[in-house]
């Protein structure tokens, strides 16, 4: 008997469309650091025969390595900002324009930067390693700009005509190669990524995006608020949640104490401090009941400018935490 199985097509490689604002802060990530390897994450939406690159994950300093000839990006920073990019869907998914549809949103892989190696393609582990993200780890697409710094050198000196007007200029570019690899050429046997010539397209308006939280949006401002309550010595869980049933997300911090009498809960909208938090207090140990602590809770304890520890400050100099 022979062998029915039909073989697999061979596949269509997709359009690549990247709107200018994502190559803005793909150039923006390599120019801060002119002279070691970066890297980034990249975010957007596949169509059946395009892709969109729409965003860019810039990785928080402490959670990318970066060095000569040597670049990674990560950590757990980057896993929650698209863990909240993806909660967010419902907002992602609206029509909003001639009843187009959505594409499938989604992580995208990873650009990084070649310009101290001196050659602008990939090396054999950058196609080991975008290849592995599509096989292994379950990449539908994989897109992987390789940027390289373009210098014609530096000139400093007097400007001409301008009295004691000094000028230093330095002209740079920044130039992509775009790999892109999806789970059908690696279905159909395909050794490795291909380059490809993107479409750069202004935004389009049609693919919504959820804001990213402030959480990420202003991490230094985030990270502030987490070293000044622990250095009160408070526990902090950092909570996504759906508090009102629409997106995006809420961020929420749940705060605790030894010798606290409730735990203290603030919930802040993605584009706080712009809204105010919410505040809830949750009794332990029989130290008030649940209406003292509702009342209490919607007193008035924020006010713009304010961290969350002054809030701590405020109910513990009342004696109602």
């Amino acid at each position: 008997m022979g062998d029915n199985k039909q073989p697999i097509a061979e596949p269509v490689l997709p359009r690549l469309y990247v709107t200018k604002t994502a190559l803005a802060e793909m150039a923006t990530e390599v120019l801060a650091h002119p002279s070691i390897e970066t890297a980034w994450g990249l975010y957007g939406f596949r169509y059946p025969k395009a892709v969109f690159v729409v965003g860019v994950l810039r990785p928080v300093a402490s959670e990318v390595v970066r060095g000569y000839a040597n670049a990674s990006a990560g950590g757990q920073e980057m896993v929650n900002a698209m863990r909240w990019l993806h909660a967010n869907e419902r907002l992602i998914n609206q029509h909003v324009k001639n009843g187009i549809n959505q594409g499938k949103f989604g992580f995208l892989y990873k650009g990084h930067s070649h310009h101290t190696l001196g050659f602008g393609q990939y090396s054999s582990v950058d196609h080991s390693s975008i290849y592995q993200a599509v096989k292994d780890d379950g990449l539908e697409v994989a897109v992987g700009p390789l940027a390289l710094i373009k210098s014609n050198g530096a000139s400093f000196g007097h400007a001409p005509f301008m009295g004691n007007v000094v000028s230093a200029s330095r002209y740079s570019r920044v130039e992509f190669v775009f790999y892109l690899l999806t789970k059908e050429m690696v279905e159909y046997g395909l050794p490795q990524a291909v380059v490809v010539r993107p479409t750069i397209i202004e935004t389009v308006k049609t693919l919504l995006v959820p804001p990213l939280g402030w959480e990420f949006a202003q991490n230094d401002e985030f990270k502030e608020q987490l070293r000044h309550l622990n250095s009160w010595g408070c526990q902090v869980k950092v909570n996504h949640i759906d508090s009102n049933g629409k997106p995006p997300l809420e961020i929420q911090f749940v705060i605790d104490r030894v010798g606290f009498k409730a735990t203290l809960v603030i919930t802040t909208d993605w584009n706080y401090p712009e809204a105010p938090p919410r505040i809830q207090l949750l009794p332990k140990d029989g130290s008030m009941t649940w209406e003292e602590a509702n009342k209490i809770s919607a007193m008035q304890w924020w006010s713009r400018g304010d961290d969350f520890i002054d809030i701590i400050g405020r109910m513990l100099s009342r004696s109602y935490l």
